[in-house]
């Protein structure tokens, strides 16, 4: 039994100073901000780092801005407190990654709203599966009282290639997901997320191996250990079927399959809704304004859902003579986003308590003049038809 003595004795002098470290470091507080955030979305494909600050590149511009994520792993809001919060769930087009934020459909709403804020919950890549599984993720930490559904035609698609909820399960009922299931080395990972001496040590490898870093992305790498999982969805990832999906559920009579990917869709947004509404909370649909979008939603959705058809640039006389889109790229530009602001800010004054607190045709209009000097510092206009 001496070895086991010995290695006793091995094992405490190890432990004993490193216990010594975390304690060091959680009384000075250094990388509390990161080691105080838990892993948490290992559920879904994609994710999003708390803490974190990324680059976007716009599609028409010659310039690059920050992408800034706040604690939760969700875009910075300039707006934190209001009597009713609203978050957006969705793919890319809900993220708005490729223009600044003040130019999103969630600033503008910030904007004239004055007893709401808008949380932009979207992460490019993702469909209505994995939108549902972070709202699981967050609702609790972040709280909503609306939840807004940005739908896109591919989440169809998406539906097929990520395969986050049981089939069977949905069908009768039941949300079980099947990518984000912990094995052990996960659970060391997440563990070792709360230690700051993590941090400490990641800090000391990039400064000796001469590169600059800000501690805050640090948590990037651990995060991303958790939706490695599931491997399968990189083999369906726009395979021949995946890229046919949306045109055979729009054609006169659609395969079995693809019938059967648009039900398990149905199923999972049914209990998705169901979820939202047990809560107390509001759940909303918005589709976007793309013909594809427009014509698939017909086929997806029953009267049952409360729906928003997101308006082109003709809502307003100010932004007619704009495309929806970027020039060199399919999604929203900034005129598209006002317009789909202008599209929510109706429907909520219509049927719910939130209020607009400005004058909603002045300020589009000079809204508008915005955006037209913010391309002609670059000596160029917004994308036009």
């Amino acid at each position: 039994m001496g070895w086991f003595k010995n290695l006793a004795m091995v094992v405490v002098s190890i432990l004993i100073p490193v216990l010594c470290f975390e304690i060091y470091l959680r009384v000075d507080g250094r990388y509390s901000h990161i080691a105080d955030v838990p892993l948490s979305e290992g559920s879904t494909i994609w994710t999003r780092s708390p803490n974190t600050v990324e680059q976007g590149a716009h599609p028409d511009l010659p310039i690059t801005f920050d992408i800034a994520f706040d604690a939760n792993g969700v875009r910075q809001s300039s707006k934190t407190e209001a009597p009713i919060a609203v978050g957006y769930f969705g793919d890319s087009f809900t993220e708005n990654r490729r223009l600044e934020n003040a130019f999103s459909i969630n600033e503008y709403l910030n904007q004239i709203s004055s007893n709401s804020m808008h949380l932009n919950f979207g992460v490019d890549g993702f469909g209505m599966e994995q939108a549902a599984q972070r709202w699981m993720n967050l609702k609790d930490t972040v709280p909503t009282d609306i939840v807004v559904y940005v739908f896109c035609a591919n989440d169809l698609r998406n539906t097929y290639e990520a395969e986050i909820f049981a089939k069977d399960a949905a069908a009768e009922g039941e949300l079980v997901n099947i990518v984000g299931n912990a094995s052990l080395a996960d659970e060391v990972v997440r563990l070792a997320g709360r230690l700051h001496l993590t941090y400490l040590v990641m800090d000391g490898y990039y400064q000796l191996k001469g590169m600059l870093r800000d501690p805050s992305t640090f948590k990037s790498s651990l995060v991303q250990k958790f939706v490695e999982g599931d491997e399968g969805h990189k083999t369906r990832f726009h395979d021949d079927f995946a890229d046919s999906i949306v045109q055979d559920l729009l054609s006169p009579n659609p395969g079995a399959d693809s019938k059967a990917i648009l039900s398990h869709f149905q199923n999972v947004l049914a209990l998705w809704r169901k979820a939202v509404e047990d809560s107390g909370k509001t759940f909303v649909v918005a589709v976007l304004p793309r013909d594809v979008d427009r014509n698939l939603a017909e086929v997806v959705f029953d009267g049952g859902y409360d729906q928003v058809h997101l308006a082109r640039t003709d809502i307003h006389p100010a932004l007619s003579d704009y495309d929806f889109r970027f020039k060199n790229n399919g999604h929203w530009n900034e005129v598209g986003n006002l317009s789909g602001a202008l599209s929510m800010a109706a429907y909520f004054k219509d049927k719910t308590d939130l209020q607009i607190g400005v004058d909603l045709n002045g300020w589009t209009s000079q809204t508008m003049g915005q955006i037209e000097a913010y391309y002609a510092q670059h000596a160029s206009v917004p994308a036009k038809p």
